[in-house]
C-alpha cells in the first residue's frame, strides 16, 4: 500500500492493481450524500451530431456539440435521487434546464455564474449563442445524477451552454486535475475508461472528489 495525503491506497504487490481505498480523515470523504453538482436522468445533451442524448444514455467517447468526446464521468448514479433547479425560460419552445444549484452555466455576456445564482430576468446563453430568458426557478426532485466530461469543459444541456464544472472549485484547477485521466483515455484511444460503470463509486471519482473538495476548502 502507499499513502497520499488522507488517502490510504492499498494495491496488489504483483499486479499493482488498485484492491482498496481508505480515507483516514472522514470529513474529506466524498460522501453520497454530499450536494450533488450533476444532471438528472432525463437532461438532455446535444451531440456533434445534432441529435439530442439523455444523460442516463450518454456514454464514453460520445462526442458532444463542442467537438470532444466524453473521456470521464464525475457522477454517473443512475438510482440516486435529488434535488434540482428547474429553470424555465421566456422562449416557449425552451425546455427547462434542471440543474444542481453549484453548477456552473454561462450567461449572455460569457460569464461562469453557479446555477443558484441565477434569477428571474437573468439572461443565459444558448448553446447555439442565443438568449434564454430565465422566467421562473423552482426546486424539483430528479431521479439520476450525471455529469460527464470533455476537453475544453463545456457542453449544451437543454438548449443552454453549461460548464463541466461547479462553483465547488476553479475550473481552471479542476482542468488540472482531470488531465490525466483525459491523457490515459485519449494514448488508450478510448479503450481504457478510468470509472467504471457505477462511476458514482468508484476510485477515481473518489480521489477527485476527495483533492477537489480539499482545495476548495483551502481557497477560503
Amino acid at each position: 500500500f502507499f499513502m497520499t495525503g488522507d488517502i490510504v491506497v492499498f494495491t496488489d504487490d504483483e499486479t499493482h492493481q488498485i484492491l482498496a481505498m481508505r480515507f483516514n480523515d472522514t470529513s474529506d470523504r466524498p460522501a453520497d450524500d454530499d450536494d450533488p453538482v450533476c444532471f438528472p436522468a432525463d437532461a438532455t445533451v446535444e451531440l456533434h451530431n445534432g441529435q439530442q442524448k439523455r444523460m442516463d444514455q450518454l456514454d464514453y467517447g460520445d462526442v458532444l456539440a463542442c467537438g470532444a468526446p466524453v473521456f470521464f464521468f464525475s457522477h454517473r448514479d443512475p438510482h440516486a435521487v435529488s434535488s434540482f433547479l428547474s429553470i424555465a425560460f421566456k422562449e416557449s419552445s425552451q425546455e427547462p434546464l434542471v440543474i444542481s444549484s453549484s453548477h456552473l452555466v454561462y450567461k449572455r455576456t460569457g460569464q461562469l455564474v453557479s446555477a443558484q445564482s441565477v434569477g428571474v430576468g437573468d439572461t443565459l446563453l444558448g448553446s447555439e449563442g442565443g438568449p434564454r430568458t430565465v422566467a421562473g426557478i423552482e426546486q424539483v426532485r430528479k431521479m439520476g445524477l450525471y455529469s460527464p466530461h470533455v476537453a475544453g469543459g463545456k457542453m449544451g444541456v437543454s438548449g443552454v451552454l453549461c460548464s463541466c464544472y461547479t462553483a465547488s472549485l476553479s475550473p481552471h484547477v479542476a482542468r488540472v486535475l482531470l488531465w490525466p485521466v483525459r491523457l490515459v483515455y485519449t494514448l488508450s484511444g478510448g479503450t481504457i475508461r478510468l470509472g467504471g460503470l457505477q462511476d458514482h463509486g468508484s476510485w477515481v471519482h473518489r480521489v477527485y472528489r476527495c483533492i477537489s473538495r480539499r482545495l476548495a476548502l483551502n481557497s477560503y
